[in-house]
């Protein structure tokens, strides 16, 4: 398990090397994501005995808006960077002692190995929530 210090710091390294980096950016392109989620859980307190199960009913939505960075600019352009804002809202029917509402930053460094569907590729990901 990583430590807890080492997942707070490894997002603010990686947004401090992409805003420091000498390689200037050759395109920049905004990219969007949201998920809207109802569900109903039968087992909320994920308890072994039939008797003691709770019920409830789970509202969820995140959005996520950020920019994708392309490096390498003077050479093949085969990585690429994403920053972005996350919103988590999650909300019990019954248990409002489990509602959250949480709010964070993510990064992902995706480099690809050559041309093509089918080369290998490598994406190192971070993110950070506060709850």
């Amino acid at each position: 398990m990583i430590n807890a210090t080492v997942l707070r710091i490894l997002p603010i390294c990686l947004i401090s090397i992409a805003l420091n980096s000498p390689v200037s950016a050759e395109w920049v392109d905004t990219v969007a994501d949201a998920k809207l989620e109802f569900r109903a859980d039968d087992n909320i307190n994920r308890s072994a005995f039939t008797a003691e199960e709770k019920k409830d009913d789970v509202t969820s939505a995140f959005v996520s808006a950020g920019r994708y960075f392309q490096l390498n600019k003077h050479g093949a352009n085969y990585t690429r960077m994403r920053l972005t804002a996350d919103l988590e809202f999650r909300k019990h029917s019954e248990f409002d002692q489990l509602d959250r509402t949480n709010l964070g930053v993510s990064a992902s460094l995706t480099h690809k190995f050559g041309l093509g569907a089918n080369e290998h590729w490598v994406r190192v990901y971070a993110n950070a929530l506060s709850e």
